[in-house]
């Protein structure tokens, strides 16, 4: 049976933020006492970072690591023992009262945030286990609840047995940085989003926009030519160019709509409910079946759904002639998934010649959210589209 005795030496500028801490074996580790000293010993007076050593003892023997420490730095060295709990930088970062934290391995991983505590046991119980060093970071959770990020960086030295014999390693509170990193990787993915958003929409002006105001100038053109020879053909020329006109003022007026994402600000429910009411004619019956907490998304995710499922919907209005349809909206902690079915007359040949433009736009939405999009066969007999997006920590 072994004893611990903990030494704690501290500069004369602490800084509760940052610790060294280091496990040595018993009264025979003569090679990591040495090693130790030497340590201490080429301490600037100022070093503002508290060392932490954890000693095993036979509980027979006493232990004489302080008188030793104590004669090779001008840093204090005091003795930590049951009764005269560890106060050290560790307790400030795990955030427990001084007494209630003892820093052995599995405290601290008790102490582990559960989504990454088997990742960091695994990779700790590797580096033991092949005597080799280690790196990663990883979340705690505090006894008030709030989560905070450490690194864990060493190497476990062995004895002349081979048993592990101490980890020197230096733990940090990174949590600023890893919420800084955060916020400019959010800040990144908004403006690659944003950028990739304006691509799509110019070509969407492009494809759709200005190939509808042509075929309508073209139609203008033969209308005028045709007037006198064949006013039959021209009559037609003439309708042609009307139905295109109003066709790009309506693809004008969507892409305005999509640039303002004011659908969704009462809520993607509601939006939905309104849509339905909206686009959907007389004659078609629409459903919408709903799950989960929409509060689990974001509020860019909400508006790229709406536009996914819009999409799909008007799709399903102009070309699939249905009787019916039916559109879901279903959140879990994993991911968020949209769907639109139809009992029309199902998609052609591989589905892309049924609004082709249409089906391109959504996948092109699923895939800047990190999601997918798939085009089916309902079992109305009709078609389907369904769009899945994963959420992260059960949020989006």
């Amino acid at each position: 049976m072994l004893r611990a005795s903990s030494i704690y030496c501290q500069g004369a500028k602490a800084c509760l933020n940052s610790f060294l801490y280091l496990t040595l074996g018993g009264a025979g580790d003569a090679g990591g006492i040495a090693a130790l000293s030497g340590l201490v010993a080429s301490l600037p007076d100022d070093f503002d970072a508290p060392i932490v050593v954890a000693q095993h003892l036979d509980p027979k023997r006493e232990s004489h690591l302080r008188e030793i420490l104590a004669r090779k730095s001008p840093l204090p060295v005091k003795s930590v023992t049951e009764h005269e709990p560890l106060q050290a930088g560790m307790v400030e970062i795990y955030g427990y009262p001084p007494g209630e934290f003892e820093p052995s391995y599995e405290d601290l991983l008790e102490r582990v945030h559960p989504d990454d505590r088997v990742r960091v046991r695994r990779t700790l119980d590797a580096a033991v286990a092949a005597g080799a060093s280690h790196e990663l970071e990883f979340r705690i959770v505090r006894p008030a609840g709030d989560v905070r990020w450490v690194p864990s960086k060493g190497r476990v030295h062995r004895d002349e047995r081979g048993t592990p014999a101490r980890v020197p390693g230096v733990s940090i509170d990174i949590t600023e940085q890893k919420q800084a990193e955060q916020e400019r990787e959010r800040l990144h993915s908004l403006e690659v989003g944003a950028h990739a958003e304006r691509k799509r929409i110019s070509r969407e002006l492009h494809d759709r926009v200005a190939h509808s105001m042509g075929v309508a100038h073209q139609s203008l053109q033969l209308y005028e030519a045709l007037a006198e020879k064949d006013p039959v053909r021209a009559h037609d020329k003439l309708h042609t160019a009307r139905e295109m006109t109003q066709t790009a003022l309506e693809q004008t007026r969507n892409l305005s709509m999509e640039l303002r994402r004011s659908e969704t600000g009462n809520g993607l429910v509601p939006a939905l409910q309104d849509l339905l009411e909206v686009a959907v004619p007389d004659g078609v019956g629409a459903e919408l079946s709903t799950s989960g907490a929409e509060s689990r998304l974001s509020d860019h995710q909400r508006g790229q759904l709406y536009l996914i499922l819009r999409e799909a919907v008007r799709n399903a209005v102009r070309h699939s002639g249905c009787r019916r349809l039916t559109v879901g909206l279903h959140i879990t902690s994993e991911e968020v998934s949209g769907y639109v079915e139809d009992d029309g007359s199902g998609f052609e040949g591989n589905g892309e010649d049924r609004g082709g433009l249409g089906l391109r736009s959504i996948r092109e939405r699923a895939a800047l959210l990190e999601g997918t999009a798939e085009m089916y066969a309902s079992q109305k007999g009709g078609a389907g589209v369904q769009v899945h997006l994963p959420l992260r920590n059960g949020v989006g």
